[in-house]
């Protein structure tokens, strides 16, 4: 019985289930004319990373078929898995508040979760075997989270942990200031990423779980697996050299150090991320709770 109850906690909390709508529509802090303020800054940061993103690909790579190479880097990879997190986090909220008519959630009361209207819960987790409710007391049951934000909390977990891996590799082990130009193409795919990260895990009221680590694994995962097949179909850099990353990832040239960095990367990097974001997010999280005047608390 006991394995079995540890096997649908696992089970819950390893999928995107049992939290409060509130937690994706508003933000952590109570902003003056939200959901209004809050779709507009949602939708500025999809946009403004969304043009970046046509003016690299219309500027990079030189001649016009070097430009499909862009998308053999992991930077790439994880650029562009932030820009899809922002736009389904960014249509996502637009539609739903459009749908209810931009009503403001009213005052959450800190000490029952609940407030006049139906509530937000106070709990992280709720079974999607049991009612939604709002205090747990047999209010009125707040709506499941919709698919679209489910799907914004997948990509979450993943561009969060890509993009501080992806920042901290670059200005450690390839960037130098004295050597190197920061160009506007590094600067936005390994630098405006981290920031944005930031500010969405600072102002937003999205939780994190610790069993969603496994989505950023496999994806690390995913993406060696996929050198691996790329290199030996005799795939080339934008460049015409043979490894993706010639001092970290060459299937050919150095398949030990390859596999090393593999190991690491998968096993211990991609899980010291995403712990560091949820460190953030917990204290976030403590925060608002000490702060009921000026945070709401889901």
């Amino acid at each position: 019985m006991a394995t079995t109850n540890c096997c649908k906690k696992a089970g819950l909390y390893l999928g995107f289930d049992g939290e409060p709508v509130q937690r994706f529509t508003l933000p952590q802090a109570k902003w003056p004319l939200a959901p209004i303020s809050w779709c507009i800054f949602r939708t500025f940061l999809a946009v403004y990373l969304f043009i970046w993103l046509i003016l690299i690909l219309v500027e990079w790579g030189e001649p016009a078929d070097s430009k499909a190479k862009w998308l053999i880097y992991v930077s790439d990879w994880s650029f562009l898995v932030l820009i899809l997190y922002l736009t389904v986090m960014a249509i996502g909220n637009i539609y739903y508040h459009v749908r209810r008519g931009c009503r403001i959630t009213p005052e959450v009361d800190p000490e029952s979760g609940a407030d006049p209207e139906g509530g937000i819960p106070m709990s992280t987790v709720i079974s999607p075997q049991e009612p939604l409710s709002s205090g747990g007391d047999g209010g009125e049951p707040l709506e499941p989270l919709p698919w679209y934000f489910k799907l914004a909390w997948f990509l979450q977990t993943i561009a969060f942990t890509a993009g501080l891996f992806v920042a901290i590799n670059f200005y450690t082990l390839v960037f130098s200031p004295s050597r190197d130009v920061l160009t506007a193409y590094n600067f936005h795919v390994h630098g405006v990423n981290l920031i944005v990260i930031v500010l969405d895990v600072v102002l937003s009221a999205t939780p994190m779980r610790l069993l969603h680590l496994i989505y950023p694994t496999l994806y690390a995962a995913l993406y060696f697996m996929f050198t691996l097949i790329y290199q030996k179909a005799g795939g080339l850099n934008e460049l015409g050299g043979v490894a993706i990353y010639s001092k970290f990832l060459d299937w050919g040239g150095a398949p030990s150090t390859t596999v090393i960095v593999m190991v690491l990367t998968v096993f211990v990097a991609t899980p010291i991320m995403h712990l560091v974001w949820y460190a953030i997010y917990r204290i976030r999280h403590a925060v608002s709770k000490r702060r009921p005047g000026y945070c709401w608390s889901y």
